[in-house]
């Protein structure tokens, strides 16, 4: 099974946010670490749509923020609810 790929559009339009770009990456507020009250600075899931649309966060990459992320994407995308940032 081929994961879908995540485009920078469909990560701002889950999140809420613009992030901020930097060369060949965007960054965002994490909304898993926000929720165990981290990422102060807002900068820990960093995108990467040049690596194949890579997801991760920074500050806990052993905890799967990222793919957890992507999973929340996908769903939503396919029409199911938004739980992670409820």
């Amino acid at each position: 099974m081929t994961k879908q790929r995540l485009t920078l559009e469909m990560v701002q339009k889950y999140l809420g946010q613009e992030g901020k770009k930097y060369n060949g990456y965007v960054v965002f507020e994490c909304p898993l670490c926000k929720a165990e009250g981290n990422d102060q600075k807002k900068h820990n899931l960093v995108f990467r749509e040049n690596k194949g649309g890579l997801l991760k966060c920074m500050r806990k990459p052993n905890d799967n923020h990222g793919q957890k992320i992507y999973e929340a994407i996908m769903k939503k995308e396919r029409g199911g609810n938004n739980e992670l940032l409820q």
